[in-house]
């Protein structure tokens, strides 16, 4: 260990005992003198006072020293020799792990079973057909025998307050600080986190761009985000800001995807029906991806500063202008007294999005007829029919 200046010195308080988990010192320079010094020092008061000798080295605390020593007297003192390496164990002993376990059978105290592990001298052909204790010690101990700081702090996917609804997200919801709630919580939001009113006072659109957006919600308290950019002109990033402010967002149930007013809860009232959402989705089929040629640019791009329109557009019933549709709104009955609002349905009638999205269907293959397009028609329930248009090159 001397020779090598990598090699921890090992100390083991069980030098006998091969489990024996040595605590490690660390090697350190050092310009300290070995002293030999002998006191006198007294057994009891009747006897006379010995003189005791002992060892001590420079670099301890002299002020410990002297307090210890004095009321002693030095019979002698000599310098043996200089130290410049010194070993010094200042780490943290690992568990130590001791033979010993109650005998078969028995339920008294543990005895050491340290000659059944390990024989003395070479065991005979009994040793080796006799019962083996149950001491099985660790394969490895700790690596770190150093004093660490470790701050415990809750694991990002050990999150428990994530609802059980949620299925493959990956990662945590980018809120800007604004209220998501899903269909089972027990009392809608009456009002805004008071970080999303400085947010927006950074942003400079607390005046007449909050006002605006608070009358549209007084005239009608359920809206889908497209609506409000188009109604407001508004970029996305202002309303990332605006909305937080004046509304709560559904993630789920019949009001999904919709920012709700603050205060106003539309599962108690049977006529907020005409907000619920619409999911109407158009697959993807080949062919429908086909890049525009740029002029100007070597990048292809549909619409300059403009996000492709979605394939899963999700609107309100009372957004989409459709006679027919609009007709059956009018025409649904009121809900029995004491009905709840379904998880699903909402306040609808079974079977009513389905009527819904045929209708979407028709008029989306007549517009497809009139403009010759080619592409597979996925719009029949049943979804099994491929009908295929001439193609106008």
């Amino acid at each position: 260990t001397y020779s090598l200046a990598n090699r921890r010195l090992e100390l083991r308080f069980r030098p006998d005992d091969a489990f024996s988990k040595p605590a490690c010192g660390d090697r350190h320079k050092t310009l300290s003198l070995l002293l030999r010094v002998k006191v006198q020092r007294k057994r009891n008061k009747n006897s006379q006072p010995l003189c005791e000798s002992s060892a001590e080295d420079s670099d301890c605390s002299s002020g410990a020293y002297c307090e210890r020593s004095s009321a002693r007297t030095i019979c002698s003192l000599a310098v043996l020799g200089r130290i410049e390496t010194a070993y010094r164990f200042r780490n943290l002993c690992d568990f130590q792990y001791i033979p010993m376990n109650p005998e078969f059978g028995s339920h008294g105290p543990a005895v050491c079973n340290y000659s059944s592990l390990v024989p003395i001298g070479l065991p005979t052909f009994s040793w080796l057909t006799g019962d083996a204790p149950y001491f099985l010690p660790p394969a490895t101990f700790s690596r770190m025998d150093t004093m660490q700081q470790y701050l415990y702090r809750r694991e990002p996917g050990d999150d428990t307050t994530t609802p059980p609804n949620i299925i493959g997200r990956t990662r945590r919801r980018r809120s800007g600080h604004a209220v998501f709630v899903t269909f089972d919580i027990h009392n809608v939001p009456t009002k805004p986190r008071s970080i999303a009113m400085k947010l927006l006072r950074l942003k400079f659109l607390d005046g007449v761009h909050l006002e605006t957006v608070k009358k549209i919600f007084e005239e009608r308290p359920v809206w889908s985000k497209n609506a409000l950019l188009y109604l407001t002109k508004y970029t996305k990033a202002q309303l990332k800001y605006l909305l937080p402010v004046v509304a709560y967002y559904f993630v789920t149930g019949p009001w999904r995807v919709m920012w709700v007013r603050f205060g106003y809860d539309p599962r108690l009232d049977p006529t907020s029906l005409k907000y619920q959402t619409l999911d109407y989705r158009l697959r993807t089929a080949g062919g429908l991806k086909m890049k525009v040629k740029a002029k100007r640019s070597y990048c292809n791009y549909l619409l300059p500063y403009k996000s492709s329109p979605s394939c899963r557009p999700k609107t309100a019933y009372c957004d989409i202008d459709v006679p027919e549709i609009q007709e059956m709104l009018e025409k649904l009955p009121a809900p029995a007294p004491g009905a709840k609002c379904h998880e699903r349905l909402g306040w609808m009638p079974s079977g009513m999005d389905d009527r819904c999205r045929e209708i979407i269907n028709k008029l989306v293959t007549e517009v497809l007829k009139q403009e010759n397009v080619f592409i597979p028609c996925m719009f029949s329930n049943t979804e099994t029919a491929l009908l295929q248009y001439k193609v106008q090159s």
